[in-house]
């Protein structure tokens, strides 16, 4: 009788063990899918930060020709003299 209350109770703390581990199995996945969101979420940044880095770009080199010609119109040769101002 005391085998059978022993097995009982051992039987019982496995189950009680397997619960835990169950439960400690599902926050682990809950983790996993909030570190899921995070990436997806580090990704999309990354791909708004490409998008406006690319419009930057743009803009540095439409920049850079309005300097250019800036630079064309305003040189050595075109320069006004100091007497003329």
């Amino acid at each position: 009788m005391a085998l059978l209350a022993d097995t009982i109770a051992l039987s019982a703390d496995a189950m009680a063990l397997l619960a835990d581990t169950i439960a400690l199995l599902a926050n682990a996945m809950a983790l996993l899918a909030k570190t899921i969101a995070l990436l997806a979420n580090a990704m999309a940044l990354l791909a708004d930060t490409i998008a406006l880095l690319a419009i930057n770009n743009r803009i540095v080199r439409r920049n850079n020709r309005i300097v250019s010609r800036c630079n064309r119109i305003v040189s050595p040769q075109n320069a006004i003299a100091p007497e003329h101002y």
